[in-house]
């Protein structure tokens, strides 16, 4: 654990009638690169823009990227039948670290199924 000192913020509302207890819980969290998130739907935007899939926006591209990596999850129709809805990237449902794998994977897939160059797309961002 690195031994740099960097300052904290505790929201004094969490620390109301806590103090009494001697225990205070402190939770971690590393917010998500808003541009890390910017680059990823500039690059879909610009994909579905130049013509290069059948879909018809970046939204409909995400769910497809989505749906092929298994982030997906089951809703039973009352019929018995199952259909898969695909699950959520937005902020407060993935950490950095997990976007980072869901990026780079997501990469791979638009390389490799659709062909398309994004380091391409990267400098135009």
């Amino acid at each position: 654990m690195p031994s740099e000192k960097r300052p904290v913020f505790v929201d004094p509302r969490h620390l109301q009638d806590r103090w009494r207890d001697g225990l205070v819980r402190v939770e971690v969290k590393r917010p998500r690169s808003v541009q890390h998130n910017a680059l990823y739907w500039s690059q879909l935007h610009e994909i579905v823009a130049s013509g290069a899939t059948k879909y018809p926006t970046a939204e409909h591209l995400h769910d497809a990227i989505k749906a092929e990596m298994g982030y997906v999850s089951p809703v039973y129709q009352l019929d018995g039948s199952v259909v898969f809805v695909p699950d959520s990237t937005a902020f407060e449902k993935m950490t950095q670290k997990d976007f980072n794998a869901f990026y780079e994977r997501a990469i791979e897939l638009i390389q490799t199924h659709l062909g398309i160059d994004v380091s391409q797309l990267e400098r135009a961002a």
